[in-house]
């Protein structure tokens, strides 16, 4: 099933195959490059299954051929039952899909015109989701400035936001005043981890979750 999700863009007609390991809404990126892996992230599966490719540069590349090539090879696909998982490259309205389509594409553009621009755009969304987390928490920058370092809520944000966009602990840090990035990793770990546990953060983790952006 890996494969089928990594080649969701290309299916979309957003990137190419050969460009996946860019483009930074895709796993594969993190699959090429390790440094930017979360903690919870592991290509092991994903390369085993294309070959019992190794996590090093040459196996990485060569994963991405092996996706490159499963996009022309229908037989491929067939085995890997690609058709029985296919719902359509989105699940949603017509609207939606044009939508997403739509801001998928900025980002194409943006790869394209060099990492300047695509540190602009991302510094963009990364605000926009962030702000409506706060908003959506009936929070507001005043509640971020003023209270104690590193809030329940605070670290709800920054879990969600690690989900949802590819923020950097530093980012994290300084927009939520949350002190030191390793203070911020260490505290979003003992959030995620808390399930069952904690009834606050499994309740701020509902709430963030249902925020739409």
């Amino acid at each position: 099933m890996s494969h089928y999700i990594h080649l969701n863009a290309v299916r979309a007609g957003i990137v190419g195959a050969s460009e996946l390991a860019t483009y930074p809404q895709s796993s594969v990126r993190w699959l090429c490059h390790p440094r930017e892996r979360p903690p919870w992230y592991s290509p092991v599966d994903s390369l085993a299954h294309a070959g019992n490719l190794a996590d090093t540069p040459v196996g990485r590349r060569r994963y991405l051929q092996y996706l490159d090539w499963l996009t022309t090879d229908e037989s491929a696909q067939n085995e890997l039952k690609f058709k029985e998982m296919s719902k359509g490259w989105a699940i949603g309205t017509e609207q939606f899909k044009k939508e997403l389509h739509q801001n998928h594409s900025a980002l194409r553009v943006a790869l394209k015109r060099g990492d300047k621009d695509l540190g602009e755009w991302r510094e963009v969304q990364q605000r926009e989701v962030l702000e409506k987390l706060v908003h959506h928490l009936g929070k507001t920058t005043e509640n971020i400035d003023k209270e104690r370092k590193g809030t329940h809520w605070e670290i709800a944000i920054a879990a969600e936001m690690k989900r949802r966009t590819n923020a950097s602990n530093p980012w994290l840090a300084q927009r939520l005043n949350m002190g030191s990035p390793f203070r911020l990793s260490r505290l979003v770990s003992s959030f995620e981890s808390s399930d069952g546990r904690d009834g606050e953060a499994m309740k701020l983790k509902r709430i963030c979750a249902k925020c739409k952006v």
